[in-house]
């Protein structure tokens, strides 16, 4: 039986979609990334997570005139690179063209973000509008409304409700909200367009294709910036440096938070000794280790992270950490779960100051 044009373009835009797709694949086989038994297996479960986090963000919550609030990052989802097991994270598509309300009890969070970001003329990314929970302190006590709009918009809110911004660049929102105790995370947390008419949405030919190359095109760009940045620290192991706060932001990181990023190469018998002998003054801090692909080690099995309520304090206020696939009886210890290499992250949230971390690699 002959097939109609219609089947044949959904045909078509499927083998497109699972050709692009395969190009992510070349991520496996870098001579600057190399790869045991366990890096290869943790990727491709990682081209694998990537393409869910792509087909939520770009087939199902992919139109700001009926937005979907999804999960961005948890135990299993690894969207972007250093997730922070401390931090739940969700995304939503916006334009501003229309008005939005972000409704949520932040009050057991120790601190949250809701950034709008979107695309300069060049194509670089850019931060639009901005609201964190310094800069909103009655969240601290309860549920809020954040009505999200662009500045010409007329809000339907209530008079003085909270707003963030938006303009003609915006795309896409974050919600960040990281708790210092694990028991309490969780969030109540709603996303919806103002004034929305109610029509029913029909899944489209169109948006629904362009959705799946964009999924495709997602996977691809995100596995390679990625491991690239895993690939560009690896010269420089087991250090701990302080990010580029401008360029940190550029690629949408937080404006409140000091960054320091490193990859970590560790024998069997080798430990990894981190030392920070001043913490500023700050909301909260945290610091990971991840494998290879920038994804947080399993945190529901093992040790993997410790943040400003869980680390154990030195006398004179330092902390010091160790990190190794054997317990070192010692304090502050966080488990490799067998990796020989992989990447770290240390946040700093809220803090006027950086701070400086002194390193070492130690033999048992």
């Amino acid at each position: 039986m002959p097939t109609t044009r219609l089947q044949d373009d959904a045909k078509e835009i499927w083998e497109q979609f699972c050709e692009e797709l395969k190009g992510a694949g070349a991520q496996l086989i870098r001579e600057d990334l190399p790869l045991d038994e366990l890096d290869a297996a943790e990727g491709l479960r990682y081209l694998s997570r990537l393409l869910r986090t792509g087909l939520e963000r770009n087939v199902e919550g992919a139109d700001p005139a009926h937005p979907y609030l999804h999960v961005l990052c948890n135990d299993r989802i690894k969207g972007f690179g250093g997730d922070n097991p401390d931090t739940l994270y969700y995304g939503a598509a916006l334009s501003d063209e229309y008005e939005y309300c972000l409704r949520g009890d932040f009050s057991s969070c120790s601190y949250f973000s809701v950034i709008a970001t979107g695309q300069e003329a060049d194509g670089s990314n850019c931060v639009t509008g901005s609201v964190d929970s310094s800069s909103l302190p009655v969240a601290q006590t309860g549920p809020v409304e954040i009505f999200i709009r662009a500045a010409a918009t007329t809000s339907s809110g209530e008079a003085g409700a909270e707003t963030l911004t938006t303009d003609a660049r915006t795309q896409s929102l974050l919600v960040r909200c990281t708790f210092d105790n694990a028991l309490d995370k969780r969030l109540e947390i709603s996303f919806a367009r103002v004034a929305s008419s109610g029509e029913v949405v029909e899944c489209r030919f169109g948006s629904t294709a362009e959705g799946l190359i964009d999924t495709a095109r997602f996977v691809q760009t995100s596995a390679q910036h990625w491991t690239d940045r895993s690939a560009g620290m690896r010269p420089d192991f087991n250090q701990l440096p302080l990010q580029d706060p401008e360029r940190m932001r550029a690629m949408g990181g937080d404006p409140n938070i000091f960054y320091y990023n490193t990859a970590w190469t560790l024998a069997e018998d080798e430990s990894w000794v981190i030392h920070l002998p001043t913490i500023p003054d700050c909301t909260t801090w945290g610091f990971q280790i991840n494998n290879l692909w920038t994804e947080s080690l399993d945190y529901t099995q093992a040790p993997v992270h410790l943040n400003k309520s869980t680390a154990h304090y030195d006398a004179d206020g330092s902390v010091t950490i160790v990190v190794s696939e054997r317990d070192p009886g010692r304090p502050n210890w966080l488990r490799t779960m067998g990796h020989r290499s992989g990447t770290a992250n240390l946040r700093l949230m809220g803090a006027r100051e950086p701070l400086v971390a002194n390193t070492k690699v130690v033999r048992e």
